[in-house]
């Protein structure tokens, strides 16, 4: 294992006295022998030298013993007055893609070092275009130091991400195999909350505690939705399909065929003291019939059929009534439970990705979990609606761009 020789700088990068001895070390961690803790906490693991031959990626071991005491020990020069440590061959910072490095390793006991992970794993892939997985290790006495891996600290798992929401997106189905609405299983569940020093974007607002219920759109290929409540920096939250296994599970509550700008007390009573169905109103045109001889709007409730219904209205509304958006009404969840809540990606609009990187660093800052963020074009016309940018994520825990970007309107930030 070879901890990174300036925290943030090159990776690969070979000190002066490395590079006049002709010689690259690396401390040699295994279960006999006492590792508490490396010079750094973040790294890379150089790969057997069998498998680095197989890979076309040789090196030579210069220095290197086993400890005192190890079965077996191969005939050996130890390395002048550095115990547990092994020598190899230099190598060619520019073409990392030669070097045998078989992963990047974070240690789990030093808070926030993922987001320097996460940064040395993209420079590896930009530099070599391969993907090197990082994993956690976590240093423990007496032979107790473990290795694992998480596809969610891996900058790729966005493209992953990115084309379950166009899948889900594309999903039309009117009901869930297992007869559950369509939000169970289908489309996406998304919200523009804005971002804030002063608050957590993934909590509910003062404004929605106060209004029983936090709005969001529901977005598929057949809900006609345009566009979102979206301005200039603003940044926003796309949550699990609700089948999913989270710990604490959302609660639909009711959903609006389009826009009503709903407010305390209730936002599933905003025009109506009833929901849809209690006045009878089961059918798309039942609702259009009942919107033109009101001018109110009711609420669907959240169960298969009214679910459906609130969106098979939409192109049926009046155009002096239509909306570019829906609004489907979620119960209020306890604060500062993010990681509980099935957040499955922040999203930004209109190539203007400062305010969710924010939020994306806030919540590595606070989680010490990376979550993804995709762009959302629900204008494209190839399928694509999400797509990841691997340039576009940020993690940077400190310096100027870890600062937060030019401060929203606060009459922009949704309630």
């Amino acid at each position: 294992m070879r901890p990174a020789p300036t925290p943030g700088g090159d990776l690969f990068a070979l000190s002066a006295d490395e590079t006049a001895n002709g010689m690259a070390r690396f401390d040699f961690v295994r279960r006999d022998i006492e590792t508490t803790h490396l010079s750094d906490s973040v790294g890379f693991i150089l790969a057997p030298r069998p498998e680095a031959v197989g890979n076309g990626k040789p090196y030579d071991l210069l220095c290197g013993c086993p400890p005192p005491g190890a079965s077996n020990p191969s005939p050996c020069n130890d390395c002048p007055g550095q115990p547990n440590t092994a020598g190899v061959s230099l190598w060619d910072p520019a073409a990392p893609e030669k070097i045998a490095a078989q992963a990047i390793y974070y240690d789990v006991d030093n808070g926030g070092q993922l987001a320097t992970a996460l940064e040395y794993q993209r420079q590896y892939f930009n530099k070599s275009g391969e993907w090197k997985p990082i994993l956690r290790v976590a240093f423990g006495a007496q032979g107790t130091t473990t290795f694992g891996f998480d596809a969610t600290d891996q900058l790729d798992v966005g493209y992953a991400t990115a084309k379950a929401l166009n899948a889900r997106y594309a999903d039309t189905r009117k009901v869930c195999p297992d007869g559950r609405a369509a939000y169970f299983c289908s489309g996406v569940v998304i919200r523009v909350t804005g971002w804030g020093t002063g608050f957590k974007s993934w909590n509910p607002s003062p404004g929605s505690v106060a209004a029983n219920g936090v709005s969001f759109s529901y977005i598929r290929a057949d809900t006609f939705v345009e566009r979102l409540f979206w301005h200039g920096n603003d940044a926003g939250v796309i949550h699990r399909e609700f089948a999913a296994p989270i710990a604490h599970p959302l609660e639909m509550r009711c959903i609006y065929t389009r826009d009503v700008g709903s407010t305390p007390p209730d936002r599933c009573y905003q025009m109506t003291s009833v929901l849809c169905g209690e006045m009878n109103i089961h059918t798309a045109q039942a609702l259009v019939s009942y919107l033109l001889t009101t001018g109110r709007l009711c609420a669907f409730d959240p169960s298969p059929i009214p679910f459906y219904v609130s969106f098979e209205a939409r192109p049926l509304l009046p155009q002096e009534y239509k909306h570019a958006w829906n609004e489907a009404i979620i119960a209020i969840w306890p604060q500062d439970i993010p990681e509980q809540i099935g957040i499955e990606a922040f999203f930004y609009m209109n190539d203007d990705a400062s305010g969710t990187q924010y939020v994306q660093r806030d919540y590595l800052s606070t989680t010490g979990r990376f979550m993804p963020i995709v762009k959302v074009d629900l204008n494209a016309t190839d399928g694509q609606i999400f797509t990841y940018d691997l340039a576009a994520q940020s993690f940077a825990q400190s310096g100027a761009s870890a600062l937060p970007p030019v401060p929203m309107s606060p009459k922009d930030i949704p309630q």
